[in-house]
């Protein structure tokens, strides 16, 4: 397990799972707000973040909102971005 602060009140938390494989998640502040995991970006909560968060979201991820919304409408099921309701629904289908 792996704790490292990418920027002011954004660390990203990576460990391995039981699986083998790699979940990446970040935190904006004390807040999860994204995971990566087997090739998809996990957002949530599934709301509009605070203009700091999002900044956050767009160091992490290299994406602003607007362009994971675009690749969300155009790609549908097949976007690389999943929108989750609670962090938990994600990371525990992870481990």
């Amino acid at each position: 397990m792996q704790l490292k602060q990418l920027y002011y009140n954004l660390v990203e938390l990576s460990f391995i799972n039981s699986k083998n494989k790699r979940i990446q998640v970040c935190f904006s502040y004390e807040s999860p707000v994204a995971a990566k995991f087997d090739g998809k970006i996990y957002i949530f909560p599934a709301y509009n973040h605070s203009r700091t968060t999002s900044k956050h979201l767009k160091n992490y991820l290299g994406y602003s909102s607007k362009e994971i919304q675009e690749d969300m409408q155009k790609n549908g099921d097949n976007s690389q971005f999943i929108f989750c309701t609670t962090p938990e629904s994600i990371l525990a289908s992870c481990l």
